[in-house]
């Protein structure tokens, strides 16, 4: 509610919610997260800037201050949330990933690639081809298409894995499926993973 009482200070509300940003409370924590992106302006991009380099005891709250930043910031936030796709940083890097796919922001799709083509920890490059995938934007699928078509076997079921988030899609049904028709055992893996809740 802070951010809504007008009848105090912006300084004394922000002071307030640095204060909540340190709470050993993780709702504190997150709510506190939620309020000073709701304060907008250039200390709360700042401050939601500083959570994020400082980090918490919780990645989901940090994986808020990276929404809130595309929110606030849009394309500008990009680089600073790509500078967390870094394996070592555990769950941060992979909220990281999550926050740029779900951005859907022009470019966050080729950082993601790029991070995906340095990275050899198979489950983090399993993170960042769903957050791929998530961003939903054309070159992004035509990535994950190829890669069906003709990535390694483990790859290709990865891929398939990742546009199952789009199993409703008739179109990228048909798309991955066309992808996945030449190749015998990426075919069957296509079949599972994009069957009918109903068929399952």
């Amino acid at each position: 509610a802070l951010p809504a009482c007008a009848d105090i200070a912006r300084g004394q509300i922000l002071r307030h919610l640095v204060d909540a940003l340190a709470d050993r409370a993780l709702p504190v924590r997150s709510d506190a997260v939620r309020a000073v992106a709701q304060m907008q302006g250039d200390e709360a991009i700042l401050l939601l800037r500083l959570k994020a380099r400082q980090g918490d005891a919780e990645s989901e709250v940090v994986g808020q201050a990276f929404d809130y930043l595309f929110q606030l910031e849009n394309g500008e936030a990009l680089p600073f949330v790509a500078d967390f796709l870094q394996p070592k940083l555990g769950p941060i890097a992979e909220e990281a990933a999550l926050a740029l796919g779900s951005s859907r922001l022009p470019g966050a799709a080729s950082l993601l690639e790029q991070s995906f083509a340095r990275q050899r920890d198979t489950e983090y490059r399993q993170v960042l081809l769903r957050a791929i995938s998530s961003t939903r934007q054309p070159e992004a699928l035509e990535f994950l298409f190829n890669m069906v078509r003709n990535g390694r076997e483990a790859e290709a079921l990865n891929a398939i894995e990742a546009l199952a988030l789009h199993r409703d899609s008739a179109d990228i049904r048909r798309q991955v499926e066309r992808a996945a028709a030449e190749r015998e055992g990426v075919r069957a893996h296509f079949k599972k993973s994009f069957a009918r809740p109903e068929n399952a």
